[in-house]
């Protein structure tokens, strides 16, 4: 049977009266509250979850984006020397390890 979405008010007292057209028996019950515009907050656990209460922690700006404005996109020469890279069969650790070793 599919699931059932429901949209309820819980009043003052924290009570939440609902007739649900099913079969008596056992269900599962999950009870989410909805944000004031009317979207219901993302699920725990999840990327949305984990950004949103990083930003209301104050550690990430929620008008950052991804790359920095000067960034610039990879030339097909740098997009090939990463693949041959990762073809290679060896483990992103010894990647970065011989990526490093150039720099210093």
């Amino acid at each position: 049977m599919p699931s059932i979405t429901l949209t309820a008010v819980v009043d003052e007292n924290g009570h939440l009266e609902v007739d649900v057209p099913l079969p008596p028996g056992p269900v599962e019950v999950t009870v989410r509250p909805v944000a004031e515009n009317g979207e219901a907050p993302p699920e725990p656990g999840t990327r949305e979850w984990i950004r949103a209460k990083l930003i209301a922690a104050g550690l990430v700006d929620p008008n950052a984006r991804y790359a920095p404005p000067d960034a610039q996109p990879l030339t097909p020469e740098e997009r090939a020397r990463i693949g041959r890279a990762l073809a290679a069969g060896r483990s992103a650790t010894e990647l970065i390890d011989e990526e490093r070793e150039e720099r210093f």
